[in-house]
Formats: C-alpha cells, sequence, structure tokens
C-alpha cells in the first residue's frame, strides 16, 4: 500500500523526534537504530528511505533540536525588557542543566559532532551561527561590529559552563551551582550594559559641570 505524503511527513517528524530525544540522553553512540524506530514506533525501512542512514537522521535531528533552541530563545525573550538576561536565566539555571535529553543541544551533543561525519558538523555549526545571530540582536550596548564576536562568546560561554556544571553535578553539587552562577556573571560583563552606564554617568556629570560654569 502506497504512503500518502501526508503520513510520511508525520513519519519524519516522529523518527527525527524520538532521535532527538535518545541522542541528547545518550550520546549518539549509545543509542541503536533499533532504539530509535522502537521510540518512534516506525520499522528500519522507514528510517533507511527517509533518511538513508544514521547519520543522516542525526544531521537532520541536529537540525531541528537547534532550531528548536533558537524558538525557545526567542520565545523566551519576547516578554521581557532584557530579553537576553532573560533566557541567560533559563539556560544558565538547574532546571536546563538537568534536562539533558530536553535541554539545548549545543552542551548536550557537541562533543558527539566532533566525532561524526561533516554533514552532521554542518548542521551543528548552522544552528551555532543561527543562535549567535538572535542573541546578536540583544546585545544594542555593544558596538555593532563586535556584537557577533561577543554573542559567539557568549553562547560558548553559556554551553560550556552547562557542560562542566552537569559534569560535577552528582559529586560537587555546590561547585555545579557556583559554575553557573559564575557564567552569568561572566556573561553579563559580556553585555556592555555595565559600560553604557559608565558612559552615560559620565555625561551626565560632565553636563552638570557645564551648566553650572554657565551660571
Amino acid at each position: 500500500m502506497k504512503v500518502s505524503k501526508a503520513k510520511l511527513a508525520e513519519n519524519r517528524a516522529a523518527m527525527i523526534h524520538a532521535a532527538g530525544h535518545l541522542f541528547q540522553e545518550r550520546g549518539v553512540d549509545g543509542v541503536g537504530i533499533a532504539e530509535i524506530c522502537k521510540e518512534a514506533g516506525l520499522t528500519h525501512g522507514a528510517l533507511y528511505a527517509q533518511f538513508g542512514s544514521k547519520n543522516g537522521l542525526l544531521a537532520e535531528a541536529l537540525a531541528a533540536s537547534l532550531q528548536a533552541s533558537r524558538t525557545r530563545m526567542l520565545e523566551r525573550g519576547k516578554k521581557h525588557t532584557d530579553p537576553l538576561m532573560a533566557y541567560v536565566d533559563y539556560y544558565l539555571s538547574e532546571r536546563h542543566r538537568d534536562d539533558i535529553a530536553g535541554g539545548c543541544s549545543f552542551p548536550a551533543l557537541g562533543a558527539d559532532v566532533a566525532r561524526q561525519d561533516a554533514l552532521a558538523g554542518d548542521r551543528f555549526a548552522d544552528g551555532f551561527l543561527a543562535n549567535v545571530e538572535a542573541i546578536a540582536c540583544w546585545l544594542p550596548h555593544v558596538p555593532s561590529e563586535e556584537r557577533i564576536s561577543r554573542a559567539s562568546a557568549i553562547l560558548s560561554l553559556m554551553s560550556g559552563a552547562v557542560t562542566a556544571s552537569r559534569a560535577v553535578s552528582k559529586v560537587r553539587p555546590e561547585l555545579a551551582t557556583q559554575i553557573l552562577s559564575s557564567a552569568r556573571d561572566a556573561v553579563e560583563s559580556l553585555t556592555g550594559k555595565a559600560a553604557f552606564a559608565d558612559r552615560r554617568l559620565g555625561s551626565e556629570r560632565q553636563m552638570k559641570k557645564s551648566a553650572s560654569a554657565t551660571r
């Protein structure tokens, strides 16, 4: 029986969702095709027909997961006067750190992707750059020519902090919390807000001096 386009799309989405969840929870090499198919409720044939191989599925799962991460970032920032720090507070929270399977793919799969083929690396790079561009839009106090590099540093800092905090959370919980807290302070220093406030304060003082001198 021929499968409809709608059903094929549904199967594809189910496979991508199952793979993304399992890859993040157990690592790429810790999950077999049989487990992914069972989780998605589909056959091996469906996987190969849709993606060609486990690596092909990994690439698509990464693309979907990283797009979802960007969407979550934008959604979390919508209702806040400081959207970046609102997202940072979520990203560097214990709740996000402990949600390996459902959290951001950068800390969950970065090391795994480095061991995979170029296609997975390409999807990871695309996702990284898209998230960096989103963060750069939330850096109004940073000179425009520096925003991308600052945003790249912020995303790298956050994902690295989550990775390190996860690694020590079971044996050194206080250290794990400190890592997240220190990372938040470091991110805030990269936003340029403090320097902007200092410049504004200096400008106000200069205006007051000028006004006094003309009296």
